[in-house]
């Protein structure tokens, strides 16, 4: 773990501590992942006497996060209901209530002034939560679903982003990321969550929680493919184990449009895909008909490219050179096998991504020019790695 990730873990874990109450905000569309890791989390929270409530889509079946206290799926949460008047402009004399069988009357008396309706205000009271904990959520647009209903959550309180997608935006006033704890393989959202939970000294020991999280990781990790698998994912599948975790059905997982285009676009990804055998790079393109046609967006980019390193034939190197429909420039990611320099690749005008994985800056007019410098930029890492 890394300086700032450790910073970031003892800032949330202080944060956590002195909040009494917890929104849990899910996106729209969660996966194993992201189940499993909330109810270890949820079991955590309660067990240090928080108060938790989960914020989820509507008739969503998560059965392993019912639980009395807490499961909110989409309503607006119990709140304060202010009534506020101008007393500038409507002196009161006096305010009383009566009850009238099931109702509640409320009584202004002005003095000697007429009150008007206009002088009259109601709004709602703040939310009653200390802290917002989003997770597996990529951006606030993530989870508009979840949040239908009070919008403001995750404006008006402050957020503790918890997320392994490389392409979160880093929005929370606490971000605790994906970290490369292996080379080329990231942290995944399990790893993350325990490590909090570490943090607060508050892991729940029971099997129940331990095959939630086991079951995440599973999931996290394509059933512990070495490609996809950690030295500490492997590492907590142990512990888990030993605490008498199974991997369960947490859920049946709806067949979600986003999954729908992350397949298309990866099978198009294949379908466009060459194989150089001299230098053992696999090359597949996604065009911008490819994007039109499944409705997807650059934003599947990471997840397709996981897709693909993962089931595709080992190579040395795979490459996706993408056509992006907002910029209309070709853009590349290449698989890092290897431990690199990031500041060497840093002036060869590429950096890494979470995952392990090599983002080129530079946006290219062609494919043609995409793969010619794609073809230099690899030449030069053999005195890199």
């Amino acid at each position: 773990m890394d300086e700032n990730s450790t910073a970031a873990l003892g800032e949330a874990a202080l944060r956590i501590k002195q909040s009494a109450v917890l929104a849990i905000v899910l996106p729209d569309t969660p996966g194993i992942e992201v189940v499993g890791s909330v109810a270890m989390l949820i079991a955590g929270l309660r067990s240090i006497k928080k108060t938790v409530h989960v914020f989820s889509p509507p008739a969503f079946p998560l059965p392993i996060l019912a639980a009395p206290e807490g499961r909110e799926s989409n309503p607006e949460p119990a709140r304060e209901f202010i009534i506020s008047f101008d007393l500038s402009r409507s002196p009161i004399k006096e305010v009383k209530y009566e009850r009238d069988e099931n109702r509640l009357n409320i009584i202004l008396s002005p003095t000697g002034v007429r009150l008007r309706r206009e002088d009259v205000e109601f709004r709602y009271g703040p939310l009653p939560y200390d802290l917002v904990i989003t997770i597996g959520v990529a951006n606030p647009e993530a989870a508009a679903v979840s949040i239908a209903r009070i919008p403001e959550l995750l404006y008006e309180k402050p957020i503790l982003n918890i997320d392994a997608n490389p392409a979160n935006t880093s929005y929370g006033e606490i971000n605790l990321l994906a970290s490369r704890v292996t080379v080329g393989v990231a942290e995944t959202l399990p790893e993350i969550t325990h490590r909090v939970l570490g943090a607060l000294s508050a892991v729940p020991e029971t099997p129940e929680a331990a095959s939630a999280l086991l079951t995440a990781l599973a999931s996290a990790t394509e059933n512990f493919k070495i490609a996809r698998t950690s030295a500490s994912s492997f590492l907590l599948a142990g512990e888990l184990v030993k605490r008498g975790g199974k991997i369960i059905p947490l859920l049946t997982l709806p067949d979600t449009p986003q999954r729908f285009r992350e397949e298309q676009l990866a099978a198009r990804a294949v379908v466009r895909s060459r194989l150089d055998l001299k230098s053992q790079i696999l090359w597949s393109l996604i065009t911008n008909d490819d994007f039109a046609k499944t409705g997807g967006t650059s934003a599947l980019v990471p997840r397709v490219f996981a897709k693909l390193t993962a089931t595709l034939p080992a190579t040395r190197r795979t490459v996706l050179l993408w056509e992006d429909p907002i910029e209309q420039g070709i853009r590349a990611v290449v698989s890092s096998p290897q431990p690199i320099d990031e500041e060497k690749l840093r002036a060869r005008g590429a950096s890494l991504l979470p995952t392990g994985h090599i983002a080129v800056h530079d946006s290219f007019p062609t494919f043609r020019a995409a793969e010619e410098r794609i073809r230099q930029l690899l030449a030069t890492l053999d005195g890199v790695e």
